[in-house]
């Protein structure tokens, strides 16, 4: 690991997932401290309730219809029949789950921790995939963590970052 001529931000990035490691959190690069009071805050009111840094994942599935899962098929049936006022219900919900969710190693879609998502133009099944079995170094992001009921939100929101493809608003 090479630190020498590089500034305080570069340092901290290599050394947050050793810490993450130590103080044996998980590892896909989340903030729990306010998890409880996140997630009912996030929760109420509510209807609807990363990618991995070499992006090839996505040719192992892409178009084989033996490995899209039902729930992602049935995200994809929610979202088809979308109104505009439920599309920015659910696009505003989507990024505070995303952010809470994903936004520690992917803020706003952005490199960090995590390499950048923007323009990857994934489909909703390799998405769903993504983040539910993970690969490579991004474990995958449990129900608890980023519960069923708030994906098609998720999705809506990655929709407006570029990131899934096959999906705009009404």
């Amino acid at each position: 690991m090479e630190l020498i001529g590089r500034g305080a931000d570069h340092v901290f990035k290599k050394l947050l997932p050793l810490v993450f490691l130590i103080l044996g959190s998980d590892s896909n690069c989340q903030n729990s401290a306010n998890d409880d009071a996140s997630e009912a805050e996030l929760s109420s009111g509510d209807e609807a309730s990363e990618a991995n840094a070499d992006t090839e994942v996505t040719a192992s599935g892409q178009n084989d219809p033996g490995l899209i899962d039902p729930r992602a098929n049935a995200i994809e049936q929610e979202l088809s029949s979308l109104t505009k006022a439920n599309w920015k219900k659910l696009l505003k919900s989507g990024e505070r789950r995303y952010d809470r969710a994903c936004g520690s190693c992917h803020p706003g879609g952005q490199d960090d921790l995590g390499p950048s998502l923007i323009g990857i133009r994934w489909s909703i099944s390799d998405m769903y995939r993504q983040i539910r079995k993970g690969s490579g170094k991004m474990q995958p992001i449990s129900e608890k963590r980023l519960p069923e009921k708030d994906m098609a939100a998720v999705m809506v929101y990655l929709s407006t970052l570029n990131i899934v493809k096959d999906l705009s608003a009404p």
